[in-house]
């Protein structure tokens, strides 16, 4: 088994919390999902995946199998996950976590979509960050259960926004920059040149969100890695379509 080259978050470097965001490189898995795939529905070896995610564990001092995923369906719920098993929480059908357990870790897995992880004193969470989430307000609803079931404050929350596909790619047609507009997200709209269409700056979007939302600036980190145009370091639908594999955005308490 190879090591798993991951990405951390300054803003997520506290005690007793340990997170990731892994990338392409490392792990079990082979062509096309080589190397570090964290997902099989979309066609990879499940028992090499089920692999690369105890790797991460292993390499974040979390428990082994205490992995908790849902069924991603690029919409606004989040799920406690307390005391759930991951047989039963795979089956939700939903697009964030929240724990306050120690010896529960929670996690998304993306390929272009925006993995955000948030930390208040007493619990995390893992958010799934595509757009259509973002619109239908996973951060929002991220934020609110974690603060209900811990009473923390936004304003002592931790956000981090991991790899995913950037300004620079993520070209929109005007179905997509109109849902932006309503929801008062217009500067992150760009017209860039050469480019026909508008493009979306989804990274900016989300601490846009979460600046309405109470957070501090300085809590609030970004990666600002494009993970189409880093074929080096990351798997990409735009870039490469199925099949291919997926990365992980990781959190857990210790």
């Amino acid at each position: 088994m190879t090591e798993i080259q991951t990405i951390s978050a300054p803003v997520l470097n506290l005690p007793g919390v340990a997170h990731c965001f892994t990338t392409r490189l490392g792990g079990n898995s082979a062509p096309p999902y080589h190397h570090a795939n964290m997902h099989f529905r979309k066609g990879g070896n499940q028992a090499d995946v089920f692999a690369n995610r105890e790797l991460v564990l292993k390499a974040l001092d979390l428990p082994p199998g205490s992995l908790r995923l849902v069924d991603q369906v690029h919409g606004s719920r989040v799920v406690l996950a307390n005391g759930l098993s991951l047989a039963e929480t795979e089956v939700m059908e939903a697009d964030g976590l929240v724990t306050t357990h120690r010896g529960t870790t929670v996690a998304v897995y993306v390929a272009d979509c925006l993995p955000l992880l948030l930390y208040a004193p007493g619990g995390v969470a893992a958010l799934h960050g595509g757009w259509r989430s973002v619109i239908a307000g996973i951060l929002q609803e991220g934020i609110a259960l974690l603060g209900e079931q811990t009473g923390a404050n936004p304003r002592d929350f931790h956000l981090a926004i991991g790899p995913g596909i950037g300004p620079c790619c993520f070209e929109v047609g005007p179905e997509v920059t109109l849902q932006f507009r309503d929801q008062n997200l217009e500067e992150h709209i760009l017209s860039l040149p050469g480019k026909e269409k508008e493009h979306i700056d989804l990274p900016g979007a989300v601490k846009s969100l979460a600046l309405r939302a109470g957070l501090m600036p300085t809590n609030i980190w970004s990666s600002n890695l494009c993970t189409m145009c880093r074929d080096d370091l990351f798997y990409s639908y735009r870039r490469q379509g199925w099949p291919t594999g997926q990365m992980m955005g990781i959190i857990g308490l210790n």
